[in-house]
């Protein structure tokens, strides 16, 4: 731990500093222990708003960390020591890493060391030797102007996801507008068929029942597309107050249960019931709610979802586990994008969206939690939160 603390104050720009490990799944590290984890909260809060954000916040021994896009931490930074070819991007913003093997005394690669600075100190790091370089001989320029060319590469990058993100968000906007004005109108119209012509209509045939279960397939995605727009545009509102985690968790539960009931299903609930902390009840129950019902649509007819929760020393981890199809490793590292679907999902799911992961996502990251899934194909799925026991308003 001394040891992190003294590379930072030895190496101004480095950021983070920390050091990970394997797990079973080859896109998921944990920490081993992360340098700022032993500083005072008081110095977490770097930009002086009084609050601990998502990005100040840092990892706990155990938290996992998602390397489906990080391709040097998947294999090559447990042979030798490397750095990312492109800037990568999670919530404490974009960074340039390098890493190197942590090896014990057999000469086996036990644990990673990471260093993170962030992009913009690297550009301006990069820009600053290519300047000071201009004076040496012409060989050196030409490789400075290829970093340049690098540099710029990723800028344009940066930039073109950025407008494509833009793009994206103002088509579902389009769509929201678009969407919202027939839907009320088919609500309007269903009532007054249901008025006028019930007895004729909805008592001598289905008509009725089908006509309203496709307005709410509608609402619900509506509701989603709604939500998602929500949170890209940073509007989310979370609302703290004092409450049981593990009440909240029953209550979903049971208002899940009557459809749980179609397909012969039961909940076990394994929670404890003095996790009291700060939290948004309706929100984190809709994470809830997203998670049972992912869990049932994808495990076959008389099987057992269960619902654990334990209290750890800064945290709390809720984790729904069902026994039914399981996710393929290709689709695990694409779970939490937006209209993200696995490859087989319109088996189980035919009018899913690919939005209440993203949802349940960026709720936990404004939270100042995590999430993260482990999956077998066949063997079942377990998706798992973590929320703080505490947090600054």
């Amino acid at each position: 731990m001394e040891r992190l603390g003294q590379i930072r104050r030895e190496i101004p720009n480095i950021k983070y500093a920390y050091i990970m490990r394997r797990t079973e799944d080859p896109y998921t590290l944990k920490f081993v222990v992360d340098a700022d984890s032993f500083v005072p909260e008081e110095e977490w809060d770097e930009n002086g708003n009084g609050i601990i954000d998502p990005e100040e916040e840092p990892s706990y021994p155990g938290d996992p960390y998602d390397v489906s896009e990080v391709a040097a931490m998947q294999n090559e930074a447990f042979v030798q020591a490397t750095v990312d070819e492109e800037v990568t991007y999670d919530q404490w913003g974009a960074l340039i890493s390098g890493y190197a093997p942590i090896r014990n005394s057999a000469g086996e690669t036990v644990a990673i060391l990471g260093l993170d600075m962030t992009a913009e100190d690297y550009v301006k790091i990069a820009k600053s030797a290519f300047s000071s370089i201009l004076f040496l001989l012409f060989a050196v320029m030409t490789v400075l102007f290829g970093v340049s060319v690098v540099i710029l590469t990723w800028k344009h990058r940066i930039n073109t996801l950025r407008e494509v993100d833009r793009e994206r968000g103002a088509l579902v906007g389009l769509a929201l507008h678009q969407l919202g004005t027939p839907l009320a109108i088919f609500r309007w119209w269903m009532e007054i068929v249901k008025e006028k012509y019930g007895d004729l209509i909805c008592k001598e045939t289905d008509a009725c029942k089908q006509l309203e279960e496709g307005i709410a397939q509608l609402q619900h995605v509506y509701n989603d597309l709604q939500q998602a727009h929500t949170v890209r545009n940073r509007r989310l509102s979370y609302s703290m107050e004092r409450a049981s985690l593990g009440s909240i968790i029953t209550r979903e539960a049971e208002v899940f249960s009557k459809k749980l009931e179609q397909k012969k299903q039961v909940v076990e609930l394994e929670i404890p019931k003095d996790v009291i902390m700060q939290l948004d009840s309706k929100l984190i129950g809709a994470v809830v709610n997203e998670l049972l019902e992912n869990a049932s649509a994808f495990s076959p007819p008389e099987t057992t979802i269960t619902i654990s929760a334990q209290r750890r020393k800064h945290d709390a981890v809720v984790s729904v586990q069902d026994h039914g199809c399981g996710i393929s490793e290709e689709d695990l590292p694409h779970l939490f994008k937006e209209f993200a679907r696995g490859s087989e999902a319109y088996k189980f799911k035919p009018m899913g969206n690919g939005i209440g992961l993203f949802i349940a996502k960026n709720i936990l990251e404004e939270a100042g939690g995590k999430i993260w899934v482990e999956s077998k194909k066949g063997e079942g799925t377990t998706v798992s939160f973590s929320l703080p026991l505490s947090r600054k308003k």
